[in-house]
């Protein structure tokens, strides 16, 4: 799927999935992913779900209390999660894309020698006051996830998990 050209997208493409926002999600689950891991960077491919996970409501709130539940866990007790992801998975990959390319260019990632996402940009301001309801649930759950994600097993059991060939 190609990305629509700006002047071809509707109201409500270019106010949720605009690249400064998506790329702000995105970038909020990597910094939290390193700093609960240890780790510097969070591999390519497990950015692409993400937004997915994050963006849709019914989802985000599906997301395990605790980083202990373990992601084969909480796909077996959320079937259905199987079956949905994956159409959103493929219809929002060129907005992470875009979304991360935005991101590089403004020198908030970068990537490493294995092609991790690097956090390059560690706000430590909050400013979830001037946030609507919804958005700050957005970004609380992409720190969550960050946390979360540093518990899937390997990218290709991950990608196997959600019954997508690697």
């Amino acid at each position: 799927m190609n990305i629509p050209k700006w002047e071809d997208r509707s109201i409500f493409t270019s106010n949720l999935l605009n690249p400064a926002f998506c790329g702000e999600v995105i970038r909020r689950t990597i910094v939290q992913y390193c700093k609960d891991s240890g780790k510097q960077g969070l591999p390519f491919s497990l950015a692409f779900f993400i937004l997915p996970i994050i963006l849709h409501k019914e989802t985000r709130k599906l997301l395990p209390k605790s980083k202990r539940t373990k992601l084969h866990e909480w796909l077996t007790l959320n079937e259905k999660l199987k079956i949905i992801i994956l159409p959103r998975i493929k219809y929002l990959t060129p907005y992470t894309r875009e979304s991360i390319l935005f991101l590089a260019k403004h020198n908030v990632i970068e990537f490493n020698k294995s092609g991790d996402i690097v956090p390059l940009v560690k706000r430590t301001k909050k400013f979830d006051s001037e946030y609507t309801t919804e958005i700050s649930e957005i970004f609380k759950t992409a720190d969550k996830l960050g946390k979360w994600i540093n518990t899937f097993p390997s990218v290709k059991i991950t990608y196997t998990f959600f019954g997508i060939k690697p």
